[in-house]
């Protein structure tokens, strides 16, 4: 119900105040039980990062924002010239993928509060003929467990 009056004032909102992408894992996972993922705010911000100190790579940001309405919360001034080059590659990314992630089904295959290292989520568009699966591993580690996924 609280989703609902929410979204009849707002067709976005905003989850968290907490913009740390690897933050962000657990709070997009938690809203995505409550409101729609074409509905959750969700930004690359600054690094490092204003909250955590913590200094995620440009590209983690990128996938963890795209799982939401995607966006850049940060001085475009201040950016390297390589972050730019990235930040127009992850729009043109996004463009390909945002239908799915605006309308498609969405599943969270690896729940990131029982996974210490990965937070892996998927979308598929309504009939089924495309897919896109998208994660983070959080630490390098000798020998990481393999997902495999089959079409």
């Amino acid at each position: 119900m609280a989703s609902e009056i929410m979204l009849y004032y707002s067709p976005q909102i905003w989850c968290s105040d907490n913009t740390d992408a690897i933050d962000r894992l657990k709070i997009q996972y938690g809203t995505s039980f409550g409101y729609p993922i074409s509905a959750m705010g969700s930004h690359v911000s600054v690094c490092p990062n204003h909250q955590s100190g913590r200094i995620p790579p440009f590209e983690t940001r990128g996938i963890v924002a795209s799982a939401g309405t995607f966006g850049y919360e940060l001085d475009l001034m201040k950016m390297s010239e390589e972050e730019k080059k990235t930040a127009r590659e992850q729009i043109l990314k996004y463009k390909e993928m945002e239908h799915l992630v605006q309308t498609g089904d969405y599943y969270r295959l690896v729940n990131p509060f029982k996974n210490n290292n990965h937070v892996l989520w998927q979308f598929v568009s309504k009939d089924k003929k495309e897919t896109i699966v998208c994660g983070v591993r959080l630490h390098s580690e000798a020998n990481p467990h393999i997902y495999l996924f089959y079409p």
